[in-house]
């Protein structure tokens, strides 16, 4: 399966400490609930079992809703770009987004997309 998110070079997303403020802005954000928020964390990291794991969408569409035009340019800025991989599982997956496992670490075999 292949999916869609945004995140840097080292294959790790926008969400950290110091970098979310830089690039965030839009009140919209009440609106797109955290991970915690929306799946229930002991029953995903039970099945992602020592594999590596990371957020993403299935559609370009979706990841274009989550993150807007101008979010998405401050993250380039800041080094974070738009990637397709394949996935082992969805783990988890609600309207807005889906949770992800993968035998091998999120930079590895991540393709660069324009959206």
């Amino acid at each position: 399966m292949r999916i869609f998110r945004i995140q840097g070079a080292d294959g790790r997303g926008p969400f950290r400490p110091g970098i979310t403020e830089q690039w965030i802005g839009d009140p919209r954000w009440d609106d797109r609930p955290s991970l915690m928020e929306e799946f229930d964390m002991r029953d995903i990291l039970a099945r992602v079992a020592k594999r590596h794991m990371g957020c993403g969408f299935r559609t370009v569409e979706q990841l274009r809703r989550w993150f807007d035009a101008s979010e998405r340019a401050k993250l380039a800025k800041l080094g974070f770009h738009p990637v397709t991989m394949t996935v082992d599982e969805i783990v988890a997956e609600s309207s807005t987004q889906l949770v992800f496992a993968r035998r091998v670490p999120l930079r590895v075999g991540a393709i660069a997309v324009l959206v």
